[in-house]
């Protein structure tokens, strides 16, 4: 049996590092890019199960580079990368065709469950992510009776 393809696109060389030797555990890592243009360009020649991808990116953020290769009707699947863990982000990530959203700090523990579902048709978030009833704390008028 083969190993999933994974693409992983990250503009941070460390991290681009430890995601790929994470990633490489249970997985084909067949490319390793840094921005959102060269994302899309190795998606096409590469052609990978999965696309892992970084949101904020130079010259094309992830974000847009998962649009585009959906309108291109890429075959993969899309795990998007964020240190942010609003709900909104998340949302707007599957809303542009990801089927997994992981906060970075918690990609050890769900990177490989969020392309596992991925590949089985199914969407993944990180348990971090804060849903934006949270985000901001309830004004209450506090008035001595």
């Amino acid at each position: 049996m083969s190993l999933t393809r994974v693409l992983l696109a990250e503009d941070h060389p460390t991290m681009a590092d430890r995601l790929a030797e994470l990633l490489s555990q249970e997985f084909e890592v067949v490319g390793v890019v840094g921005d959102g243009v060269a994302l899309v360009h190795a998606a096409r020649t590469l052609d990978p199960d999965v696309v892992v991808a970084d949101i904020s990116m130079p010259r094309l953020n992830g974000l847009k580079a998962v649009e585009q290769l959906r309108k291109e009707q890429s075959r993969a699947k899309f795990v998007l990368l964020s240190v942010d863990p609003e709900e909104a982000l998340a949302m707007q990530a599957f809303a542009g065709g990801a089927s997994g959203f992981v906060v970075k700090t918690f990609a050890g523990t769900d990177l490989a469950q969020a392309i596992t579902a991925a590949l089985h048709g199914k969407t993944y978030i990180s348990a971090a992510v804060v849903p934006s009833s949270l985000q901001y704390p309830i004004k209450r008028n506090h008035s001595e009776t």
